[in-house]
């Protein structure tokens, strides 16, 4: 059986499926992609190429020019493939025969050593998850990436199997919430989707996959994605591709009695502040990373807390009273980048108390961050 291929599309799956490849796994089988011949009920004959850590299992599907005769597969080195196929023409063969898997192209010809390989057709029922899903719905590629790119620099890196380490999903009235925090910032994207109620926490690690293998589709169209849930396992799918993750176990904190409903606003250029932050980075005390913020009527002074004192004048819009407070710099760099919004507000009360950040033209995000006690 020969499948056909295009070079970047092969490589790009490969840098995809690479990322749930254990490169230093006890279980052989765990530090391999495995490539598999196997009728299909949507691509009549088909290659699936796929690998698991026992956490996420992820599978890209390619049509075959010739139909599929049995189930053979096969465990493969992926540093070793990708080196393969770097050689090769823009137009790739995977061939299936007589027990040995060979990858070419017009001109050549080359057959991996069976030390990076073997066959691996007895295995694929345990490290496939038995997925049977009970609710589901729709999204799309944009908006899961915008959802990541929002959401995700705010989750905890200390632990990857505490609750924090994950991105919380819930639903209520087919208002979906997603959120981010460890426990010093709170980022939140709502998005609404006609769902059944359910809450998960999803791994930082799958919305990484799922966000690397968009970039690599290089696409300006928009693909519908379909979401799946039953009680530990999560799967994000479309046309050829598929990407199952186990849940994180636990209960997310309930994060919105934490957002405050603050009656004080200061709005700012979102560049313009942006831009302010970066020079004070450059002499801010790279121990604390605390600037601190002067907010007035018209103005507000942004001062660093290194030893070389650096102060900045920013023009803003105030609603309410002024205020003196501080936080990390790094996390408001974070939430100025995220966005792409003309302005900015800020919604604040006193030196101690979590301020929110918004885009102005964008109410289903929403940044709480607290602020950092100064003498």
């Amino acid at each position: 059986m020969i499948c056909l291929v295009e070079k970047k599309k092969l490589y790009s799956i490969l840098e995809v499926i690479e990322k749930v490849v254990e490169r230093y796994s006890v279980n052989p089988l765990l530090s391999k992609i495995h490539i598999q011949q196997q009728p299909d009920f949507d691509i009549n004959n088909c290659v699936k190429i796929f690998a698991t850590n026992l956490t996420q299992f992820v599978e890209f599907k390619l049509s075959c020019n010739e139909p599929v005769q049995g189930d053979e597969g096969f465990a493969v080195c992926p540093r070793v493939l990708k080196k393969v196929i770097q050689h090769l023409d823009n137009e790739i063969y995977l061939k299936f025969q007589d027990g040995n898997l060979t990858v070419g192209d017009n001109d050549n010809t080359l057959e991996i050593s069976k030390e990076y390989f073997f066959e691996s057709k007895d295995f694929i029922a345990e490290l496939t998850p038995d997925f049977k899903p009970v609710n589901c719905f729709e999204t799309n590629n944009n908006e899961l990436q915008n959802i990541f790119k929002i959401v995700a620099p705010a989750t905890a890196k200390y632990d990857l199997n505490n609750v924090l380490s994950g991105i919380g999903i819930s639903n209520d009235k087919n208002i979906f919430s997603f959120a981010a925090t460890d426990g010093n910032r709170l980022h939140v994207y709502k998005s609404e989707i006609k769902a059944e109620p359910f809450n998960a926490i999803v791994a930082e690690k799958t919305f990484n996959i799922l966000n690397l293998h968009f970039k690599k589709l290089k696409t300006k169209e928009e693909i519908k994605i379909k979401v799946e849930y039953v009680n530990s396992l999560i799967k994000f799918s479309h046309s050829g591709f598929s990407l199952i993750s186990k849940t994180i176990e636990g209960q997310y904190p309930a994060y919105t009695q934490l957002i405050p409903n603050h009656k004080n606003i200061a709005t700012v250029n979102r560049i313009d502040f942006l831009n302010k932050l970066k020079i004070l980075l450059s002499v801010v005390n790279e121990r604390t990373n605390i600037v601190s913020f002067d907010i007035q009527k018209d103005i507000i002074k942004a001062k660093n807390g290194g030893e070389t004192l650096t102060d900045c004048k920013i023009s803003t819009t105030v609603v309410g009273e002024p205020v003196f407070i501080s936080f990390n710099i790094r996390y408001l760099i974070d939430i100025f980048r995220l966005n792409t919004s003309k302005e900015m507000k800020f919604y604040y009360d006193h030196s101690l108390s979590g301020t929110i950040v918004k885009p102005a033209d964008n109410e289903n995000i929403t940044h709480l961050i607290m602020p950092v006690q100064v003498n």
